[in-house]
């Protein structure tokens, strides 16, 4: 059987919730999703990803910058 490779695009290393500029070492979690990468700089930021994909990415190729409006049940705890 044949391997198909699909591409996987980088995003530009900030964190799509929170706006947070992320690099190889201080990225916590990454996802894949339709074929892009993106890089989160806390697993509470990948969760909220992981549980809103389609709503964040709607609201990004809307022109949201980040997402840190999306409503947190819990305050943010500083790292």
């Amino acid at each position: 059987m044949q391997d198909i490779s699909v591409p996987v695009h980088h995003t530009n290393q900030v964190d799509p919730i929170c706006g947070m500029p992320v690099n190889g070492s201080s990225v916590i979690a990454e996802a894949v999703y339709i074929g892009v990468r993106y890089f989160f700089c806390s697993e509470e930021c990948y969760q909220i990803f992981v549980h809103t994909a389609v709503q964040c990415i709607t609201e990004l190729a809307h022109g949201g910058d980040n997402l840190s409006l999306i409503h947190i049940s819990e305050p943010r705890r500083p790292y």
